[in-house]
């Protein structure tokens, strides 16, 4: 049974999908079209930083890695198969991820799709750990820990996000570390997997050729009742300092060149979901006009041998924290750290062009557009849109609405010298 079915769509660019709520509490989300292969992604909002959360009757700290380690661990089957098996029988491709504030299961499909789906909610509903496998698969993190540890790439983000971060988890690994991992226990995942893996903390997105009858009928086979309200948990952050914890950290490591990342911590996260998408909205469309590829600052930089290739640059935010990063490869990264802070400071005194923020919105759009089209990125994006709090297809109307004047605002309040890290992996000499 299903309640709150709604058909929500946009006449403009002729696109449509439905939203509803399973009596289990899921809330669904189905993208019907005629792409050839269909696609599924659950995903429970629990990430690596939901180390801490209260229940109606106490609080719980976790170690670092737990939510990582229950990914891994959701694939075994009672009989000590693997789900990844059993897609293979239907033909589906499975695979799955943890971020720092959801954990996500999905699989692409040609064919048996509602197969594959029962396969993939059974696996995520119906867990089992035994001292035995916990123990083995405490190996195969330790060993993907390790790889993290040695990519300098990696390295170079997350000692950024330890210098802004003086608290807040986000500042730790996604994995945890190999001693973190050591207290992960079958009885520990147990917990967690009943705290956090609820219908009613979860949503399903779906994508393709495919018919909601059979879908809902399929939600009706294989979801668990509903939870008591009294059984809820709600995950708990430190308070964080509002500036940059620290100015820089300096590595050396075994890489060709130096790698750099400048970052910016947003010192003014609003607790309005919808805010907290409009605000990244601006800063998302900032960060490509002035330093994407495409953009002058980039161009004279790559032009004077200033960059070695590609440049990252990004807003990422959840309701507890939000920062801007930019990184590449210099070969003179200091001077390419002060050619950023010379642009932010250009940016503040000249204030943004609305005629160059126009066009960016056109290209921000664009992209939209094309993001639409295949059932795989689809799905991605009616999840990634519900779990950013608003729907997928106002976002035309949403960025249509953005003005160069709320952007400058709110690229004035994260670009402060206070909020400023720097982090720098360097050659071994």
């Amino acid at each position: 049974m299903i309640f709150d079915l709604q058909k929500i769509s946009n006449e403009k660019i002729g696109e449509y999908y439905y939203k509803f709520r399973h009596e289990s509490g899921l809330t669904v989300l189905f993208a019907p079209n005629s792409y050839t292969a269909s696609f599924a992604v659950i995903a429970a909002k629990y990430g690596s930083i939901d180390t801490t959360f209260d229940t109606c009757r106490k609080r719980y700290i976790t170690p670092e890695g737990t939510a990582h380690f229950l990914e891994h661990k959701l694939f075994e089957t009672e009989d000590g198969g693997d789900a990844f098996d059993l897609f293979a029988k239907t033909g589906a491709w499975s695979n799955a991820y943890t971020g720092f504030t959801s954990t996500a299961y999905l699989f692409s499909a040609s064919y048996e799709f509602y197969k594959s789906l029962e396969i993939l909610l059974d696996f995520v509903y119906h867990p089992h750990f035994t001292e035995a496998s916990v123990e083995k698969e405490r190996g195969i993190i330790a060993e993907e820990l390790a790889s993290y540890e040695d990519s300098p790439g990696n390295r170079c983000y997350f000692e950024l996000l330890r210098c802004l971060y003086k608290d807040h988890p986000v500042r730790n690994d996604i994995g945890g570390t190999a001693e973190t991992i050591k207290r992960v226990t079958p009885e520990l995942l147990y917990l967690v997997h009943g705290a956090f893996y609820t219908p009613d903390n979860m949503v399903l997105s779906i994508s393709g050729d495919l018919d909601l009858g059979k879908i809902v009928s399929t939600l009706d086979k294989c979801l668990p009742p509903p939870k008591k309200l009294s059984e809820r948990v709600y995950a708990k952050y430190p308070r964080e300092i509002p500036g940059a914890y620290k100015k820089q950290s300096v590595l050396k490591m075994q890489t060709s060149a130096p790698l750099f990342a400048f970052g910016a911590k947003d010192p003014h996260v609003p607790d309005d979901p919808l805010q907290r998408y409009k605000r990244g909205l601006a800063l998302s469309v900032i960060a490509d006009m002035y330093f994407g590829q495409s953009s002058e600052f980039y161009t004279g930089l790559y032009e004077e041998g200033l960059l070695n290739g590609d440049v990252s640059a990004e807003y990422s935010y959840s309701e507890s924290y939000g920062h801007f990063v930019l990184s590449g490869e210099s070969k003179k990264p200091f001077t390419v750290r002060s050619r950023i802070k010379k642009q932010i400071e250009k940016i503040r005194k000249e204030k943004i062009n609305e005629a160059d923020f126009e066009l960016c919105k056109k290209i921000f759009y664009s992209g939209f557009i094309g993001s639409l089209q295949n059932s795989q990125s689809y799905a991605y994006e009616m999840l990634y849109a519900y779990l950013d709090g608003h729907g997928l297809l106002s976002y035309p109307e949403d960025i249509k609405e953005l003005s160069a004047e709320y952007a400058y605002g709110v690229f004035c309040e994260v670009f402060n010298d206070g909020q400023y890290s720097f982090s720098l992996v360097n050659p071994i000499d």
